[in-house]
């Protein structure tokens, strides 16, 4: 039979309720360990999350140029194309 099997108020024994107090205590520096853990982690998360946003951003405003400049060569050869058979004629 486990600790946690018994109830700490029907225990008359003291060895077993400061063993009982011990595991607890032990239990709550762990999870406190843990808490810090997933507050280091939700951080790190955060901050990869912002720095994805901020490129992704970016490259949003690198296709756009992009397709500005295609625009504009396609303007541009469709003139010259325009031209050259101006000139053929």
């Amino acid at each position: 039979m486990t600790l946690f099997n018994l109830d700490p108020f029907s225990c008359n024994d003291m060895e077993t309720l400061q063993e009982w107090v011990s595991l607890l205590q032990q239990m709550v520096v762990n999870l406190q360990g843990m808490d810090k853990s997933s507050h280091k982690i939700g951080d790190l998360l955060y901050r990869v999350n912002e720095k994805q946003g901020e490129q992704i951003a970016l490259l949003k405003e690198q296709n756009e140029l992009m397709k500005a400049r295609l625009k504009q060569y396609e303007v541009a050869f469709s003139a010259e194309h325009f031209n050259d058979v101006r000139r053929l004629n």
